[in-house]
């Protein structure tokens, strides 16, 4: 809740380019199978004035606490790879962040059961349960509308118009329903 005041600052996308303090920059993402990559745009921005969601949460730290704070919030918004080298220090399998991102295909995060076969349990086994489902019960009248997320999709964001896991091609449009009973406006009457 904003309390009826909201501020909204536009920001650079993913798709377009980070230039600024005479370089461009990247961002990193780490993909589904945990595997962290350089990520860069290739867009010109919708104008000058844009700037990424790094430099302004820096440049608001950074005239929040002021050019003493022992952050270095300017430094970070300038550099990103300065908040790599955070991360490297910070989180565990980020080592050597900014070499390793560098490399055609970047990295892979370490991953107990992929690599070592074990888990972290009391005993370094999976521990199953299971859970009874009750499926919905729909009244007279309601639909129950799914869709169902596909191959080359993230979140929302659909990458290509293949679905492998359906054998699907040239064609995204999966949608499962469910209907009890459809009445009339449902049929666009």
């Amino acid at each position: 809740m904003t309390d009826g005041v909201s501020l909204i600052l536009p920001c650079l996308g993913r798709t377009e380019v980070d230039h600024h303090h005479g370089a461009d920059h990247f961002i990193t993402v780490e993909d589904s199978m945990g595997l962290v990559h350089k990520s860069t745009g290739i867009l010109d921005p919708p104008s000058a004035d844009v700037r990424s969601e790094v430099s302004i949460l820096a440049g608001l730290a950074h005239t929040l606490f002021g050019p003493d704070h022992p952050v270095g919030w300017a430094d970070l918004g300038a550099d990103y790879d300065r908040i790599r080298d955070h991360v490297a220090n910070t989180v565990v399998g980020f080592v050597d962040f900014n070499d390793r991102v560098r490399h055609p295909g970047g990295f892979e995060l370490p991953n107990g059961p992929r690599d070592d076969l074990a888990f972290d349990t009391s005993d370094g086994s999976a521990h199953l349960v299971s859970t009874d489902y009750a499926a919905p019960v729909l009244d007279t009248g309601e639909v129950m509308l799914q869709t169902t997320r596909s191959h080359d999709q993230y979140n929302t964001t659909i990458y290509g118009h293949d679905d492998r896991y359906r054998g699907i091609s040239g064609d995204r449009l999966v949608v499962t329903t469910r209907f009890r009973h459809c009445p009339s406006r449902l049929h666009g009457r």
